[in-house]
């Protein structure tokens, strides 16, 4: 229960400060992740008051490299974008 609580409360710090972020974002969520919850990023992108922002969902991706990897070519042309 501890570490539900502590959860929360770094959830709610970060959509605290997703308020106040007022700079470009690019979100990749693996769709296969086992640690992070998709809700907890849907919040973080819907509070994100910056309006240039994307958010992509990777298929194949897990938690961390592999979602980075398979997202390389999304990455570049955002880089390129902004």
């Amino acid at each position: 229960m501890h570490y539900m609580l502590e959860s929360k409360k770094v959830m709610d710090a970060m959509v605290k400060y997703a308020r106040q972020a007022d700079y470009p974002l690019l979100l990749l969520y693996g769709k296969n992740d086992m640690i992070v919850d998709k809700a907890g990023c849907d919040q973080i992108f819907e509070a994100w008051k910056n309006p240039n922002k994307n958010y992509e969902i990777i298929n194949e991706g897990s938690h961390g490299k592999s979602t980075v990897l398979k997202g390389a070519e999304i990455i570049i042309n955002w880089i390129d974008r902004i």
